[in-house]
C-alpha cells in the first residue's frame, strides 16, 4: 500500500513532491506554496484535534449523559415556557450550596462545580445545571470531566439561556456575576486569584470569628461595638441600614472559603514607573493557573482580563488581570508597590 504523500504542482511542473527538488519553481511560486503548505498543516491539525476530543468524551458514559441532560432540559424548558417542580426545588438547594460552608467531599465537588459555573457562566445557567444534573452526577464526573462540563456549558452560554432560567435564578437569589459592590467586589477578587492563592494559612480579612485547633477567638463587647459604628459610618449616603450592611457582609463571607481570600491588597505605585506596564502584564497573565487551562481547553477567548462597570457613568472602571503568583510577586517588586 503506498504511503501517505503530499503532491506540488506549478504552471511548469506537474505532480512532484518536495523530495524532487524546485527545479523550474519561480521564487513566487515558492512563496505561495509556503502558503499553502502552512494552511494544509493547520487544517490537518484542526482535524486530527476535532477527532481526538470526542474520542476523549465518548470515554465516560456519565459525561455523555450529562450533556444531554442538560440539551433535553433546555429544550423542556423552551416548549413548555417554565421548570418543573423538580427542577425549582434543586435550583434552590443550589443556591444554597454556593453560600454554605461545608466540610463533606461530595459537596465540596459539588459546590466547587457551581461556583465554576456561575464564574464562567452565570446564574441561569447554575439553575440550569442544578436543574437538569442534581448533585450525584456531577460527582460521579472525575475533574477532568467536570472540567470538560464546565467548557461544554460556557461556550453554549447563548443557547443555555432563558428568561425562565433568570427568573428562577432572580427567585433563588443567585447573584449576578458581574455584581460591584461592597463585599461582592471583594468576592470577584478572590474569584480570580482561585488557582493562584491556595495556602491554607491564609489570614482572613472582614471575617468572622474562626475557630483553630479548638479554640475560639472571640471579639470583645468593645471591638463588636466599634466595628458596628464604623460600618454605619461606611455607609454614608447609600440609604442602607446596618442590619441590611451587616447581613451582606455574613452572607459574603459564608461565600467565600478560606483559602481564597486576599492575604495582601498592594497599591501606591510611582507614576514613573506606570509607562512599563505593557511590557509585563501580557507576559505575567500568561503564567496564571487559569490561562494554562483555558489553553488546556484551546478556547479562543480568556477570562483573565475582565473589565468591571459600574452603573453610575461617573464612577471609574475597575479592570482585573489574572496573573501567576511568582510574576505578580515580581511585578511588586518591581513597582515598588506598598502593602495596605
Amino acid at each position: 500500500m503506498q504511503s501517505a504523500c503530499v503532491l506540488l504542482r506549478t504552471s511548469m511542473r506537474d505532480s512532484f513532491t518536495y523530495l524532487n527538488g524546485y527545479r523550474d519553481v519561480t521564487t513566487s511560486e515558492l512563496d505561495a506554496l509556503i502558503v499553502l503548505g502552512q494552511e494544509t498543516i493547520q487544517s490537518l491539525q484542526k482535524e486530527l484535534d476535532t477527532r481526538q476530543a470526542p474520542a476523549e468524551h465518548k470515554k465516560s458514559t456519565s459525561f455523555t449523559e450529562c450533556t444531554e441532560k442538560l440539551r433535553n432540559s433546555m429544550e423542556n424548558i423552551k416548549i413548555l415556557g417554565r421548570l418543573d417542580a423538580m427542577g425549582t426545588k434543586l435550583a434552590a438547594s443550589a443556591a444554597t450550596v454556593l453560600k454554605t460552608k461545608t466540610n463533606k467531599r461530595e459537596g465540596r465537588i459539588y459546590q466547587t462545580f457551581l461556583r465554576d459555573i456561575h464564574r464562567q457562566c452565570g446564574p441561569e445557567q447554575v439553575v440550569l445545571c442544578a436543574a437538569a444534573l442534581g448533585k450525584q452526577r456531577v460527582v460521579c464526573l472525575n475533574d477532568k470531566e467536570r472540567t470538560w462540563l464546565v467548557e461544554y456549558v460556557k461556550s453554549r452560554a447563548v443557547i443555555f439561556a432563558s428568561p425562565v432560567l433568570d427568573a428562577v435564578a432572580q427567585e433563588c437569589q443567585i447573584p449576578e456575576r458581574d455584581v460591584v459592590t461592597g463585599e461582592i467586589l471583594a468576592e470577584i477578587f478572590n474569584e480570580l486569584f482561585l488557582h493562584i492563592i491556595g495556602d491554607d494559612r491564609l489570614e482572613e480579612h472582614n471575617s468572622h470569628p474562626c475557630q483553630e485547633d479548638g479554640q475560639t477567638d472571640v471579639p470583645s463587647k468593645e471591638d463588636d461595638n466599634a466595628s458596628k459604628k464604623q460600618k454605619v459610618k461606611d455607609m454614608g449616603d447609600g440609604g442602607v441600614t446596618p442590619r441590611e450592611s451587616e447581613a451582606e457582609v455574613q452572607q459574603h463571607a459564608d461565600v467565600i472559603p478560606s483559602e481564597r481570600r486576599i492575604e495582601y491588597r498592594y497599591s501606591e505605585a510611582p507614576i514613573a514607573l506606570i509607562p512599563y506596564l505593557g511590557e509585563i502584564l501580557t507576559p505575567a497573565m500568561q503564567t496564571s493557573n487559569q490561562w494554562k487551562w483555558e489553553r488546556q481547553l484551546e478556547g479562543s477567548t480568556t477570562d483573565c482580563l475582565n473589565l468591571l462597570s459600574p452603573k453610575n457613568r461617573n464612577q471609574d472602571i475597575s479592570i482585573t488581570i489574572v496573573v501567576g503568583f511568582k510574576a505578580g510577586m515580581q511585578l511588586v517588586d518591581r513597582f515598588q508597590l506598598l502593602p495596605r
